[in-house]
């Protein structure tokens, strides 16, 4: 028995799923890419349909010769059968044609499965990074909070001033509405995500970026599917100009037979079309005109699309080096947060200088992940020129 996806991911929702787990049962059970799945197979029987031979016709006659003079005359009947016909290696032909057109829709619809599994890992990134940014904004408080308490424990004991206790409480403040409004954020990332999936009930998904930007993704050819499908276009253009080449592309074969009352007739016959407005031919140039046209178009996109790879690969590899650089001065500023704080509790240090230790450890884990959540789009993007998302 199989059950709706939304009955599975509740159940998976339990307990928190990967998005890997999550991406493959959407990508099985989504009604959307159901649809697209029998979008090939219209586009298959179509195909079978366009190369079936056409259909014979059949005629059958009666008839009866009458006098002038109304005395009944003798009967007779005639039957005829025609069947058009196909000249020799047109059907091969039409079946190359026929089978690039399939190809290059075959295509078009991997173009859409690609299309939705690279936008799916993108708004995945969206809410792995707004979650994170709440738990990030939530961090603060706590570290503010921490620190209030602190300053009122010393204001108790005379060491400080109620100035310097608005203060911090304040920062608190702050850092509690900034984390109510990356809430927002990551519950309508989450929406966005669950729309695009077309899952109605709440999933419990681990918060975890896809790619390590500290880890080089390997690199591949360029083929993805919008390129493979202006080549596949190309193709079938070509292909169906062939097609056209024949000055004659059928006729018809008919025989008849004729049974009157003094006489029998047996007629066997063909009938061709005088190809004399040489439409067939005209259509043939305009269509190697189109597939000519289509070619250069591609070839422009495909450089563009190569430059727009090695513009992505230089990228990722700065934002490798930054997010690297960026933890480096994360442990730093960790340390030296904690030695304010340690100084600030025994000896009254200076809570401006702790207040900025904080407010600069918060600025550079904000940075961290900002470069987790661009690396992940451009590898992202990268992956899909590559055609890792291709079926």
């Amino acid at each position: 028995m199989k059950y709706p996806i939304t009955v599975l991911l509740l159940t998976l929702s339990l307990y928190g799923i990967d998005f890997e787990t999550f991406k493959a049962r959407i990508m099985r059970d989504s009604p959307l890419l159901q649809s697209l799945r029998l979008k090939e197979k219209i586009v298959q029987q179509r195909g079978e349909i366009t190369l079936l031979r056409q259909n014979p016709s059949l005629e059958i006659e009666g008839n009866r010769l009458d006098e002038k003079n109304g005395a009944h005359g003798d009967t007779g009947w005639r039957i005829g059968y025609t069947q058009p016909m196909r000249v020799p290696g047109l059907f091969s032909n039409l079946k190359k044609s026929t089978t690039a057109k399939i190809h290059t829709q075959r295509l078009e619809i991997r173009r859409s499965f690609a299309a939705f599994s690279a936008r799916l890992e993108r708004l995945y990134t969206e809410y792995v990074y707004t979650a994170k940014r709440t738990e990030l904004a939530q961090k603060e408080v706590q570290i503010a909070s921490r620190l209030e308490k602190i300053t009122r424990s010393r204001l108790k004991s005379g060491f400080t001033s109620r100035a310097k206790l608005m203060q911090i409480a304040l920062e608190r403040r702050e850092a509690r509405y900034r984390a109510l409004l990356w809430k927002q954020k990551s519950e309508n990332a989450y929406f966005n995500l669950l729309s695009h999936a077309g899952v109605e009930h709440n999933v419990t998904l681990q918060k975890r970026f896809l790619y390590d930007p500290a880890t080089p993704p390997l690199p591949t050819s360029l083929q993805n599917p919008d390129l493979l499908a202006k080549k596949s276009r190309t193709k079938a253009l070509k292909l169906e100009a062939a097609s056209y080449d024949y000055r004659i592309r059928s006729w018809n074969l008919f025989g008849e037979y004729e049974d009157e009352s003094d006489q029998r007739i047996a007629r066997l016959g063909v009938a061709i079309d005088l190809p004399f407005s040489g439409q067939n031919q005209e259509r043939a140039k305009l269509l190697r005109i189109e597939a000519k046209a289509n070619e250069l178009r591609t070839e422009a996109f495909e450089k563009r699309q190569r430059i727009r790879l090695r513009a992505l690969e230089s990228r990722v590899k700065h934002l490798r080096e930054r997010y690297r650089f960026i933890r480096s001065l994360i442990r730093d500023q960790k340390r030296l947060l904690r030695l304010f704080e340690e100084g600030y509790r025994l000896s009254g240090g200076e809570l401006l200088d702790l207040i900025s230790a904080k407010n600069r450890l918060i600025a550079h884990k904000t940075t961290l992940l900002d470069l987790q959540r661009e690396s992940n789009i451009q590898i992202i993007e990268q992956n899909y020129l590559e055609g890792k998302y291709y079926e």
